[in-house]
């Protein structure tokens, strides 16, 4: 996943996104499906570039209950979250005086169900509480059941390989927004 996250695509790596200089976005906000999960060797951790060891974390532990197949994504996701932080640290120290920088993580669901979620939910708490001097917070946003069995159950909302087509979307949108309004404040 990291290795082509800072790709504007994901098969052509001389084409990198540039993170904000002259200004930042509100928020991160960023949507992982529920079987975004790896396959093969785990990928070495991305380095906590630059932050002071208070601040570091050890990327991705898992802890007491987790089942086996769940780790590889644990760690992942967790080096996903830490790349964030590094790549957006500036927009972090410019907003840490008006309540920190935050990183939305969307669970949209797909074919699979919405059990992934609660793994990412449980992921960002971690985040948070190893990185509690840091501006960056995690905030974690979902649909409901009801809503995901709408669309996962009627071809008018699904497309390719049954993921949500521009309906599916929409219907998703409709229900996270508000959260992440409210997180923002607006």
């Amino acid at each position: 996943m990291e290795s082509v996250l800072d790709h504007t695509n994901p098969y052509d790596d001389s084409h990198n996104w540039t993170y904000p200089v002259k200004s930042c976005p509100d928020a991160i906000i960023l949507l992982l499906g529920p079987h975004d999960f790896l396959a093969g060797p785990p990928v070495p951790p991305v380095t906590s570039h630059g932050f002071p060891p208070e601040r570091r974390s050890v990327t991705g532990l898992p802890s007491a209950g987790d089942k086996p197949a769940e780790v590889p994504l644990q760690r992942a996701y967790m080096r996903l979250l830490e790349m964030q932080m590094t790549s957006y640290r500036k927009c972090a120290r410019a907003q840490s005086k008006v309540g920190g920088f935050p990183m939305i993580l969307v669970c949209g669901g797909s074919g699979n169900g919405l059990d992934p979620c609660r793994l990412e939910n449980r992921i960002d708490d971690r985040f948070n509480s190893r990185h509690l001097l840091s501006p960056f917070q995690v905030h974690y946003v979902s649909m409901n059941h009801t809503t995901w069995h709408r669309i996962n159950s009627s071809p008018e909302y699904l497309g390719c390989d049954n993921h949500y087509n521009e309906k599916g979307h929409q219907v998703l949108t409709s229900e996270v927004l508000p959260q992440v309004q409210s997180i923002l404040g607006w």
